[in-house]
């Protein structure tokens, strides 16, 4: 579990070796850890902005989105959600390995997590990988917030979970 003062991220995983064709049940914990309640914007309007995946060398993996979504430049009074002190916030997220073709804007062919909304590829192929939880406050939604609807108290920051050690097979 990785944290900030206030906060604290902390992601789970159903299982440790995945093949193709398995779903990967993951679980994205945010708490706060503070006395005060703590507002949050949107984490990531896309899986892969709550999940980053890395090689054994650090190397990031890269993350597709699949544009199916309009993006609010200004926040709506339900965009924003309340963690009360020692809550949590909970996010499940499902991915299924894959392999094959898949049209990114270029051809690429290969081992990839598939969320639906969108996917990182996995070009190492097989192998150990590392997955990572990730939590962005939006400062420009946190101005917004505070001045909108007098909200106070909200987290703008990033924080990352403790890496968790997964092994893809075709």
């Amino acid at each position: 579990m990785a944290s900030e003062e206030k906060l604290s991220l902390s992601l789970n995983i159903d299982k440790n070796i995945c093949k193709v064709g398995d779903t990967i049940n993951i679980s994205y914990e945010l708490k706060n850890n503070s006395e005060d309640s703590i507002r949050i914007t949107a984490l990531g309007f896309w899986s892969v902005d709550k999940i980053k995946i890395f090689d054994t060398s650090g190397k990031a993996m890269r993350g597709i989105k699949i544009a199916k979504y309009s993006i609010r430049i200004i926040p709506k009074e339900d965009d924003f959600t309340t963690i009360q002190p020692k809550d949590s916030f909970l996010v499940s997220l499902k991915g299924k390995i894959k392999y094959g073709s898949i049209d990114i804007g270029e051809a690429y062919k290969g081992l990839y997590l598939d969320f639906g909304d969108s996917c990182i590829l996995l070009p190492g192929g097989e192998g150990i990988y590392l997955l990572k939880g990730v939590a962005k406050g939006n400062e420009a939604w946190q101005q917004e917030g505070e001045k909108r609807y007098s909200f106070s108290n909200i987290w703008a920051g990033e924080i990352e979970s403790e890496a968790v050690e997964i092994r893809f097979l075709k």
